[in-house]
């Protein structure tokens, strides 16, 4: 993933908040390199993922002009790690960390004082934010997580099984086999390797 822009990123977690936390590197012994290095980089994976309109964009560069563009991506990246750390305990069958959830609680409770009733296009009440602010994007990212950890009809989260990889998402396959984060990258390396290891058990 070194290569790896915001641009090209794949996304494969099947839910905005997981494919929030697959913006890094996620071996299990290690975390990097990240694709979020700019406050900049999180407003175009924001818009990228729909949290956020192209517009919501560039208003939230216009704020980051006052210079909190770097305080507002460190507290993005702490929300980003203790969530990873929550949803990683479903995917390997582990009680959360109670720090971890305790922090999120915090977010959920902050973000929640931007959020309003209004009418939809069709009078029905929906929910929706109050105003653009410089941890916006932070507040949409742990309001769809609260919704993905609360659900209690989807499938539960699963950890990719490539060497070294810690990619989460939600199977959405018709079997519910789903193996790898994609076919392409940690599918399409499992199957290389099995492969060699067959022609060298051959060749001994």
């Amino acid at each position: 993933m070194s290569d790896t822009s915001v641009e090209t990123l794949r996304l494969i977690g099947g839910h905005p908040a997981l494919d929030f936390v697959n913006t890094v590197d996620a071996g299990m012994d290690r975390r990097g390199p990240d694709v979020l290095a700019t406050y900049g980089d999180a407003i175009d994976w924001a818009v990228r993922v729909e949290l956020i309109t192209k517009d919501n964009g560039k208003d939230l560069r216009q704020l980051t002009q006052s210079g909190d563009g770097p305080v507002a991506l460190e507290r993005l990246i702490e929300a980003r790690e203790n969530l990873y750390k929550v949803l990683l305990a479903e995917a390997l069958g582990q009680l959360p960390d109670t720090g971890a959830v305790a922090f999120l609680s915090q977010q959920l409770r902050e973000a929640s004082s931007f959020r309003t009733l209004c009418f939809d296009a069709d009078s029905h009440i929906s929910k929706d934010w109050i105003e653009l602010n410089i941890d916006s994007i932070l507040h949409r990212v742990i309001a769809h997580a609260v919704d993905l950890l609360t659900d209690r009809k989807r499938r539960p989260i699963s950890l990719c099984d490539g060497v070294n990889c810690g990619w989460l998402f939600l199977d959405r396959s018709r079997s519910g086999r789903r193996r790898w984060c994609s076919e392409e990258g940690c599918g399409s390396h499992a199957r290389v390797r099995k492969f060699r290891a067959k022609t060298d058990q051959i060749n001994q």
